[in-house]
């Protein structure tokens, strides 16, 4: 945010913002593309159940590697995925680093929205709204199967994702 200098001028202006503009009203859904393995966020053997978890895997077919952003308030979002119709959620509600990333019911706890943040070169880092802390492939793994956690934000490729479009 900046004010310009020209006293000419009145107002306020945005200087080099960028946000995040692709979340739908459910007809768009999105790869959640890893930078460190050029893998994405799938929930684990296309479960539709509560607990499964959110891990690494190839891009295919069974939709479980697909996920909407619905817009909640205040710049967090809802994630999605596309198979399930269940949500991105830091389990148990926790605040530690190292916590699983499982899919749950939308709920209260604010453990379910994650706040997509710019980076360089179309990527983003996902910061949950409950817990501060970002969406991380854990340990920088890139094999299939890995799980994702929430993690301190270190700046690494492993907690940097592109949404890739999949319409």
């Amino acid at each position: 945010y900046d004010t310009p200098s020209a006293t000419s001028y009145v107002g306020d202006y945005w200087r080099q913002a960028r946000f995040f503009s692709g979340g739908s009203d459910g007809s768009g859904y999105f790869q959640i593309n890893d930078r460190n393995s050029g893998k994405d966020a799938a929930v684990q053997g296309a479960e539709t159940t509560n607990g499964a978890p959110v891990i690494l895997w190839t891009f295919g077919s069974a939709h479980n590697d697909q996920w909407n952003l619905v817009p909640t308030d205040s710049g967090y979002f809802q994630i999605v995925n596309r198979h399930s119709g269940l949500d991105m959620v830091v389990q148990g509600a926790s605040t530690s680093a190292g916590a699983k990333v499982i899919q749950w019911s939308f709920g209260s706890a604010q453990n379910d929205q994650w706040m997509p943040v710019p980076l360089d070169g179309g990527y983003y880092k996902f910061v949950n709204r409950h817990s501060g802390l970002v969406l991380d492939v854990k340990g920088a793994a890139t094999s299939n199967g890995t799980i994702f956690d929430q993690w301190d934000d270190n700046s690494g490729n492993n907690q940097q994702f592109q949404l890739i479009g999949t319409n």
